[in-house]
Formats: structure tokens, C-alpha cells, sequence
């Protein structure tokens, strides 16, 4: 986690999320919820999918306060530039803990 300059602390808006290194070859569904899990504090997460398209449950404490987007893109981040690509398409379902 690396926060911004001038951040004290850790909150929802000064954390940036170290994306993690994906694994080769196709995506599954236990890869992205060991990642959304590590990437986001206290998250729990449910995947499905069939290594291109997968639907996540994400639950966690960090949502609490955020909008819609703001969840989504906390989801998103941990992903970067692998969406589109290796991970095709993701639809989140987004729940404070």
C-alpha cells in the first residue's frame, strides 16, 4: 500500500493498492478472489466465471461510505490494465461489511 503525499494515514481516499502479480496463463475464479481478498483490507470475496467473463460478491469494511463507483474502482485497482485483456469482462456486486 503507498500513500499519497501528505496522507498521515491510510484512508479511503489516500491509499493507492499494489496491484499483485498475475499468474500465468488463463484467469480463474479462486486467482481473483485471492487477489481482490489480499488487495482490499478485510475484504471477503465470492467468484465465479469461466476464466474470460466472472461475476465477484465483494464484502468488505473498506466500502463503508463509498459510492457505488468508488467500491467498483477499489475492485478494479487491484486488476489495473488486466481488465479487458486477460480478465475480459468482471460484473461486482458490491456490499459494506
Amino acid at each position: 500500500m503507498v500513500l499519497f503525499a501528505g496522507a498521515a494515514e491510510p484512508n479511503h481516499y489516500a491509499v493507492v493498492m499494489a496491484q499483485s502479480v498475475p499468474a500465468p496463463g488463463p484467469a480463474t475464479p479462486e486467482e481473483l478472489k485471492a487477489r481482490i481478498e489480499a488487495g482490499i483490507p478485510g475484504a471477503q470475496a465470492m467468484v465465479s466465471g469461466d476464466g474470460h467473463h466472472f461475476d465477484a460478491v465483494v464484502v468488505a469494511p473498506a466500502f463503508t461510505g463509498l459510492s457505488r463507483i468508488a467500491r467498483h474502482r477499489l475492485v478494479y485497482d487491484v486488476f489495473g490494465d488486466e481488465l479487458g485483456g486477460r480478465i475480459h469482462a468482471l460484473s461486482i456486486q458490491t456490499r459494506e461489511d
